[in-house]
């Protein structure tokens, strides 16, 4: 008997009632690998941790939907997994994987493409390809080009020319030979005027003076120009007589005329440059006389200043003779003194004359003023507070009836506080200070009457049959404790020997501390306890002052000392007065250059600077921008003054771009060039990962000719900005999943198979003939059928025409058949078919099918 597939007897009633039931679930969907690109599925979804790769391959599973099968494992070679790789010395070129020319789009410079990876590798990065251009010479500058790139070995220079050509770039054509005057340099010749032994005279560069005439020597070709020339204008000797041997104009001769008698000097003012010489020149001599009522004056002659050296309390100077008189002695006026304070002592002054007189002492300070000497200003008001000795006042804890309270003078002890009372603005401090503690009465019960504080009162509390009981009293105004018991001991068993540790003496005076013992086992008398609080008695004196400066005053890593001023005679603790430290504070400085250096702007042009400092800037000079001056020498001042297009800022970082600007009309001043290359500055991102997953959902899970969307999603890098950045797109599209077409019932017929329609709807009839014709779409060969004739129809549900092949199983070995609605498994002719059922425990339940002919 022939086996089927097996199939539950549901599929076959759904096969036969199609028609007259509800919409199905939806069907399940194995797994299909793709094995040509990397975690890709033909049908289910891919599952790349199902299987781990290999050294040789990358390895997956395709995982069945709704319940279907999972594929088998999926691989691709790892060789066959490409990442695009730029080639761009081609457009659109690849030196690995397949060119994207859509990916990017060209530029107005530029090809711009991608190379996608193959097998699910990785696509490349932008890649770019410049458009040819033709090298082009621009003379204005020396190795310019207003295309292309400049190469300076193509010529040779000449003495009088620079020589070179400007080469193409991506295959574009050379220029031909460029050239440009080798510059000239002015040089003065101060022999004539408007003289040059190099360049060209040019007389309105600088305005003559009263006594030269001035010009410039300009360069050529570019060469720098000379630095001012001259030559001095002719100058006729004239007399000045109000000094021995003056000219105003022109140089003294002395040697021209002798002396006259009583005094009288004679000279001549030669002309100079070829200028004529002056008559004769005469004076008479003054001797210098000095007027000490004013600094540096005379009633005759000259004030000499720097012939004396001024004192510490006197101005000193000479008065020099005229016309050969003679000088008078040292000069002097004493220097005004301001009065001005010591208030260190009584009626002190670091400068001028104390004046006790002046102000009346008042009842806590002594008052005066400092006098001013020699003309000089009286201080203000002088103070110096007068002393005050501490005196004791016991009644409060750190008291003083007169002075200041110093806690820190002497350590408290155990029963008392101790201070002093320090005097002020010079005073004596007082003796030592002190006030007894109250002590609050407090129990001890390891012992019989045993008080941690105050004194055991045994009469003030009965003992009972099992208990002692006392009562501890407080002292100096202390409370007095509650209730105190201890157990009366059956066995006397004493504490022993042991000794508290540690001693009182090694801690020091007025701290509190526990101290403990180790007692024999079942101590029961008198003092049991192990451990107890007592008070230091050792002779401590601490620092007690604080470091400074503080390191928040410094910036964070730098490195300082810190002191202090210990208490005298300290002993315990750190006592050192002086300390490294690191500072802490946060200091963040701005080390940014300014730009454009003024070495790059014209002398005397002023221009804006600008800098980029950190945001947290809290030191020093944090400014972005200042004011600034030119000192580059340009002459004459003709500069560019074009902008460069297109901006840097719209292109990415990694991206070069060819720049070009229109200059001004004879430029030649600075950078005058029209086109250069520059990166971009524009931070860009792009989506990264470009492997988009497969449509979902699959066409094949969808009813044949029935229209839905389909999505596919990716992951972008944050912030992505270029190019497609989309993380999910749709598309429409139709499913291609078969479905069966339902018919009418048949008369029972026997040798007769179903023939499958393709998408679409119609009727199809069947003779007995044996021919069956398809109509409206059905396609395919149909097998024979019985001669007699018969009709049904095909509603619009679509199903596959043709056979298919049953996969073997514990029902069935391989055979052709029929596919089922899911086309899972296949429909064999009814009349020689079994559909078998798994029951729960293992077992089969199979019955033949509904045209006969098989059994179990």
């Amino acid at each position: 008997m022939v086996k089927t597939h097996g199939l539950a007897l549901s599929a076959l009633l759904g096969w036969a009632l199609w028609g007259a039931q509800p919409a199905m679930a939806q069907d399940p969907v194995d797994g299909v690998c793709q094995d040509d690109v990397r975690n890709t599925c033909t049908a289910g979804t891919p599952n790349d941790d199902a299987v781990p790769d290999s050294s040789s391959a990358y390895l997956w599973r395709c995982d069945g939907l709704n319940g279907g099968q999972n594929s088998r494992i999926c691989f691709v070679r790892r060789e066959d997994v490409v990442d695009g790789v730029c080639d761009e010395s081609v457009r659109n070129g690849c030196s690995a994987g397949t060119p994207n020319p859509a990916a990017y789009p060209d530029q107005r410079v530029a090809y711009q493409w991608r190379c996608d990876g193959q097998g699910g590798g990785q696509n490349s990065r932008r890649c770019a390809l410049w458009f040819s251009v033709d090298g082009a010479c621009d003379e204005s500058v020396r190795n310019g080009c207003s295309a292309g790139t400049a190469n300076d070995d193509a010529f040779p220079d000449s003495s009088t020319e620079y020589a070179w050509r400007c080469d193409g770039w991506n295959a574009g054509a050379n220029s031909g030979r460029c050239s440009r005057h080798v510059p000239v340099n002015g040089v003065c010749d101060d022999s004539v005027r408007n003289a040059c032994s190099a360049g060209t005279p040019n007389d309105d560069a600088f305005a003559d003076t009263s006594n030269a005439y001035l010009w410039r020597c300009d360069g050529l070709h570019g060469g720098t120009n000379s630095d001012k020339c001259h030559v001095f204008k002719p100058v006729n000797g004239v007399c000045d007589d109000s000094v021995r041997n003056g000219c105003a104009a022109g140089t003294p001769n002395d040697d021209a005329f002798p002396d006259a008698g009583s005094g009288g000097f004679v000279w001549r003012c030669d002309g100079e440059h070829g200028g004529r010489n002056s008559e004769k020149c005469f004076v008479r001599s003054v001797n210098g006389v000095c007027d000490d009522g004013v600094r540096n004056s005379c009633s005759a002659g000259t004030p000499n200043d720097d012939a004396f050296a001024d004192t510490s309390n006197a101005y000193l100077w000479r008065c020099d003779g005229l016309h050969g008189g003679t000088n008078s002695d040292k000069c002097h006026m004493f220097i005004p003194v301001n009065g001005v304070c010591d208030e260190s002592v009584r009626n002190g002054c670091s400068a001028g004359t104390a004046n006790d007189d002046a102000v009346p002492d008042s009842a806590n300070a002594h008052l005066w003023r400092c006098d001013g000497e020699h003309g000089g200003r009286h201080s203000e008001k002088c103070l110096k507070y007068i002393a005050v000795d501490g005196v004791c006042d016991d009644s409060v804890r750190n008291g003083c009836s007169a002075g200041t309270a110093n806690d820190d003078a002497i350590a408290d002890t155990s029963s008392a506080y101790l201070w002093r009372c320090d005097g002020l603005h010079g005073g004596a401090n007082s003796e030592s200070c002190s006030k007894t503690i109250a002590v609050d009465g407090a129990c001890d019960e390891s012992v019989r009457n045993g008080c941690s504080a105050g004194t055991a009162n045994d009469g003030a509390v009965a003992d009972t049959a099992s208990h002692y009981r006392w009562r501890c009293d407080g002292s100096e105004g202390g409370s007095n404790s509650g209730v105190c018991s201890a157990e009366k001991p059956v066995t006397p068993v004493s504490c022993g020997t042991a000794s508290w540790s540690p001693a009182t003496s090694t801690v020091c005076s007025g701290q509190s501390f526990t101290q403990t013992r180790t007692c024999n086992a079942g101590c029961n008398t008198g003092d049991c306890a192990t451990s107890r609080s007592a008070n230091g008695t050792k002779s401590c004196v601490r620092c007690g002052t604080s470091w400074s400066p503080a390191v928040s005053e410094y910036c964070s890593g730098m490195s300082f000392t810190q002191t202090r001023t210990c208490n005298a005679g300290c002993n315990t603790g750190d006592c050192s007065t002086s300390r490294s430290a690191s500072g802490t504070r946060l200091c963040v400085g701005c080390s940014a250059s300014w730009s454009p250096a003024p070495s790059t702007v014209c002398s005397g042009q002023s221009f804006t600077q600008t800098r980029t400092c950190p945001a947290d800037c809290n030191i020093a000079d944090c400014s972005t921008s200042r004011s600034a001056t030119g000192t580059k020498s340009c002459t004459p001042t003709v500069v560019c003054g074009g902008t460069w297009t297109p901006a840097a800022s719209d292109y990415c970082t990694n991206q070069s771009v060819i720049q070009t600007r229109s200059c001004n009309a004879g430029c030649n001043t600075g950078d005058c060039s029209t086109t250069r290359s520059v990166n971009g500055t524009k931070e860009c991102v792009e989506c990264g990962d470009d492997r988009w997953s497969p449509w979902s959902p699959a066409r094949s899970t969808q009813a044949c000719d029935y229209p839905f969307t389909q999505t596919s999603t990716r992951t972008c890098n944050v912030g992505c900005n270029i190019g497609d950045c989309r993380e999910s797109k749709t598309e429409s599209a139709t499913g291609t999943q078969p479905r069966n077409c339902q018919w009418g019932a048949w008369g029972p017929w026997s040798g007769w198979s179903d023939c499958s329609k393709s998408c679409g709807s119609g009727t199809q009839s069947r003779t007995r003939t044996r021919v069956k014709t398809v109509v409206e779409g059905c396609g395919g060969t149909c097998p024979p059928a019985p001669t007699d004739t018969a009709t049904r129809s095909c509603n619009t549900h679509s199903c596959p025409c043709g056979t298919c092949s049953c996969t073997p199983d514990e029902f069935d070995s391989g055979r052709q058949g029929i596919c089922s609605e899911s086309g899972a498994s296949c429909l064999l002719e009814p009349h020689s078919c079994r559909t078998c059922t798994r029951l729960s425990n293992g077992g089969l339940s199979c019955r033949t099918g509904p045209g006969g002919g098989g059994g179990h």
